[in-house]
C-alpha cells in the first residue's frame, strides 16, 4: 500500500463554492476529525495521499490507488457524499467502510442494526422530518415519553432536549432525531457516560464521564472535579484493558462493532445495573488528536496517552483490509 485516497463529505445542505480553497482538512465540513492526525502519520510511512471532497458531480479518477478511505461518517446529513462512495465501490475500488455500512450506523437505523445482538440496549430512534404533528409522529413510530430531540448532523449534545410529558411537546419543529430515553442513572445519583474507540481490530478506553445530570457532555468535568472518586473511577477505567474482557458491557461493544463489519469507530454508552452497555451512539466517527479544548490539554492530557497505539492500530487494519480486498478483486 503506497498511495491511498482519503474521501471526505460535506453536509447536503452546503455547496462546495461555500469552502474556501485553503481550508484545512479539520475546519472542512464533515470531516471525521481523523485527517488531521492520519496526513502526517501516513506521510511518515511512505503512503501518498489523494484527499478528495465528496458530494458533487465528476469524474471518478483512482489515480493508481490501492485504495479508499472513507471518512463520510454521517448518513443523516451527507446522503449525497454517501452515493459517490457507491459509485467509487461500483468500479471495484477497495473501499474500507462502504456506504451500507456507514448507513447502518446512522440513529435511526442502528436499533435495527444492532437490535438482534445480546447485552446491548439500543433505544428506539426514529427521524421526525418536520412539517408535521411531533405528537402524532411519536406515536406512529410507537415511542413513549420521555423522549429525546436532536437535531441531526450534531454529535455533541447541546442541543439534545428531553421532553417528559405531553404537553411539553411542541406542535412542530425543524427535522429532528427522536429517541426513548432510558435511565441510566446509578445507586450513587451519577450518570456516567463511557466512550471506547475501535482500531484495528482493538477497543480503546477514551474517557469516563459523570454528571448529576442526564446529559452527560464534556463539561461534566467541573463536577468530578470536586468529586476525586470520580477521577479515580475513569483513571482506573483507562488503564483497564477493554478489549480483553471475555464478558460484559465491553464485549458486548466489541461484538457490535464486528457485527458491524467497521475497521475504526466511536462508542459512547453507559453500564446498566443489569450488566448490558446502554449504547448512546456507534459510528465511524471520531476526533483523535486535539480531542480536549485547548484549556485543558495539560490537565487532562492523559485522555490522549494512547493516540499513538490507535493510529498504528488503526493504520494496520486498514492496511489488512484493503490487502484483502485488492486481492479478492485480483481473483
Amino acid at each position: 500500500m503506497n498511495r491511498m485516497i482519503l474521501a471526505m463529505g460535506v453536509p447536503d445542505h452546503l455547496q462546495l463554492k461555500q469552502l474556501k480553497a485553503d481550508q484545512a482538512p479539520a475546519e472542512l465540513p464533515g470531516n471525521s476529525g481523523l485527517v488531521t492526525a492520519l496526513l502526517p502519520f501516513l506521510k511518515q510511512r511512505g503512503i501518498a495521499v489523494d484527499l478528495r471532497l465528496l458530494g458533487r458531480e465528476g469524474p471518478l479518477d483512482a489515480k493508481g490507488a490501492q485504495g479508499l478511505l472513507n471518512l463520510v461518517c454521517d448518513a443523516g446529513v451527507q446522503r449525497k457524499s454517501l452515493a459517490r462512495i457507491a459509485e467509487w465501490e461500483a468500479t471495484g475500488l477497495p473501499v474500507i467502510h462502504s456506504a451500507a455500512q456507514v448507513a447502518a450506523c446512522a440513529r435511526d437505523a442502528l436499533p435495527q442494526s444492532l437490535g438482534k445482538l445480546p447485552g446491548l440496549v439500543v433505544p428506539s430512534c426514529s427521524e421526525y422530518p418536520g412539517g408535521e404533528e411531533l405528537a402524532a409522529h411519536i406515536k406512529a413510530q410507537g415511542h413513549r415519553l420521555p423522549v429525546l430531540l436532536r437535531p441531526p448532523g450534531l454529535h455533541s449534545s447541546k442541543e439534545l432536549t428531553r421532553i417528559d410529558q405531553a404537553k411539553a411537546l411542541p406542535k412542530q419543529c425543524e427535522r429532528r432525531y427522536v429517541t426513548n430515553f432510558v435511565d441510566s442513572r446509578g445507586e450513587d445519583g451519577w450518570y456516567r457516560k463511557r466512550r471506547v474507540i475501535w482500531a484495528g481490530g482493538k477497543l480503546y478506553a477514551r474517557h469516563q464521564l459523570a454528571s448529576p445530570d442526564w446529559n452527560v457532555i464534556g463539561d461534566a468535568r467541573r463536577h468530578m472535579v470536586d468529586a476525586p472518586q470520580l477521577i479515580e473511577e475513569e483513571r482506573a477505567f483507562l488503564a483497564s484493558k477493554p478489549d480483553a474482557e471475555p464478558q460484559g458491557p465491553q464485549a458486548n461493544i466489541k461484538a457490535a462493532f464486528q457485527h458491524l463489519g467497521l475497521q475504526f469507530g466511536v462508542c459512547d454508552y453507559a453500564c446498566l445495573p443489569n450488566g448490558k452497555a446502554l449504547i448512546f451512539e456507534l459510528n465511524p466517527c471520531f476526533q483523535l488528536t486535539g480531542s480536549l479544548p485547548q484549556k485543558s490539554r495539560l490537565d487532562w492530557r492523559y485522555l490522549e496517552a494512547n493516540n499513538g497505539e490507535i493510529l498504528a492500530a488503526l493504520l494496520a487494519g486498514i492496511g489488512r483490509q484493503i490487502a484483502a480486498r485488492a486481492g479478492t478483486r485480483g481473483n
